[in-house]
């Protein structure tokens, strides 16, 4: 297993960036020396959707989670500071998210492998964010899944992509039989993390993949020690 992934990271701008993340001292290194690149407008053209000149690699696979649904789907009418999805737009939402990976699939070629339904569903931020209840997580979650299967699409759906392990083992308790059933993988965020945390919010007993999305770099060296030990219980987005 190599020790370094390449990933595409936003900053609270909106701006992408490639990185590589360092599995060893938990780093996060950005592959071009110029500032404020957007990489991702050319990952994403139809014609060149390959990242040559950032070391001749070629995106192999991409994992999506959306920060808010479109703003005529939320009760507050907007993309940032929260909201909710209301009840009736569930179903667009499905559709929404089909006929996104159906489209950068078919037409730009690219593996979405990963698709997590929301990032952060408990925090309503500034910036692009939406939140869930632990029922209405649920909810969009069997719709999204079943769209997915009816359309076909091999594409893996996650959910809650939550801040903390214990906010993601909070959403997982409250899942019904339904939805965890029809989830392929856990995808979480491993913020505020402390030694020990991985036992202690144990989510193997829901027989999912763990997939760690986002992990801060500036949060001092206790997160960082402790990185390497979790390695082995979580998969890392591979670009």
């Amino acid at each position: 297993m190599s020790n370094e992934y390449m990933l595409l990271a936003s900053n609270r701008t909106g701006e992408m960036q490639l990185y590589t993340f360092r599995f060893r001292d938990g780093q996060m290194v950005q592959l071009t020396e110029e500032q404020n690149v957007v990489p991702f407008s050319s990952v994403l053209d139809p014609v060149q959707h390959r990242v040559y000149y950032f070391a001749g690699r070629t995106l192999k696979c991409v994992a999506a989670v959306p920060w808010s649904p479109p703003a005529w789907m939320k009760d507050n009418g907007s993309a940032v500071k929260g909201g909710h999805v209301r009840p009736e737009h569930y179903d667009d939402l499905a559709l929404y998210l089909k006929t996104w990976v159906e489209r950068y699939t078919k037409e730009y070629g690219l593996n979405i492998r990963w698709l997590s339904i929301q990032n952060e569903p408990s925090n309503a931020t500034d910036y692009a964010s939406a939140v869930c209840s632990f029922q209405e997580l649920n909810e969009v979650a069997v719709r999204v899944a079943d769209a997915f299967e009816e359309a076909g699409l091999s594409t893996l759906i996650g959910a809650p992509e939550a801040t903390t392990l214990a906010t993601t083992m909070n959403f997982m308790n409250s899942m019904s039989r339904e939805a965890l059933e029809k989830l392929d993988y856990i995808p979480t965020h491993f913020y505020d993390l402390a030694p020990g945390d991985l036992e202690r919010y144990d989510l193997r007993k829901f027989s999912k993949p763990l997939l760690m999305t986002e992990v801060c770099d500036a949060c001092g060296t206790r997160q960082r020690a402790v990185m390497p030990s979790a390695a082995p219980s979580c998969i890392s987005v591979i670009l």
